[in-house]
């Protein structure tokens, strides 16, 4: 019984993330349905996302060499 509870609340703890990362707290329709393995996924296509939106938002080079030759 202990299991059931355990998987429970870390499947919860998964659909929270998720909610988190989607726009307007909806999750994408499909993806419950789809089972944990298909949540895991959104998690990992949402965190890819986020690492490469990174790079585009950082201070472009022409950007940083020009402040660096104001001193």
């Amino acid at each position: 019984m202990a299991l059931i509870f355990k998987t429970l609340r870390q499947e919860h703890e998964n659909i929270t993330k998720l909610k988190g990362l989607c726009p307007g707290y909806k999750i994408p329709a499909g993806i419950i349905s789809g089972g944990a393995g298909a949540i895991e996924e959104a998690m990992t296509q949402f965190e890819k996302a986020k690492q490469m939106d990174r790079m585009n938002e950082g201070m472009p080079e022409e950007m940083k060499n020009a402040e660096h030759d104001d001193y």
